[in-house]
């Protein structure tokens, strides 16, 4: 059964997935989140500590953890998406 999981995401980090540079997110593995759940990023404004209204939806299609003899660190995931998924940039309540 998929899931939908949320994520707080800042500017120039947010900008690249949603042109299409960036189809990846390192993140803490909680959630246990899987291929095939989404993953909501919305814009989060640290100067201001407050969402700015944006969000982008991704489908997640991959993701790699418990593997430190490549570098990642214990208790965090790498969370591949789907670039070709639809969008949604889109002004949503703080």
């Amino acid at each position: 059964m998929s899931k939908t999981v949320t994520k707080k995401i800042l500017p120039n980090d947010f900008r690249d997935v949603l042109d299409g540079y960036k189809t990846f997110e390192l993140r803490k593995d909680e959630n246990d989140i899987q291929p095939g759940d989404t993953l909501i990023l919305k814009e989060w404004n640290p100067a201001e500590k407050s969402f700015t209204g944006l969000q982008v939806e991704k489908q997640v299609s991959y993701v790699l953890r418990k593997c430190p003899e490549y570098g990642l660190m214990y208790g965090y995931c790498i969370i591949g998406f789907v670039n070709d998924s639809v969008d949604l940039e889109k002004e949503v309540p703080a």
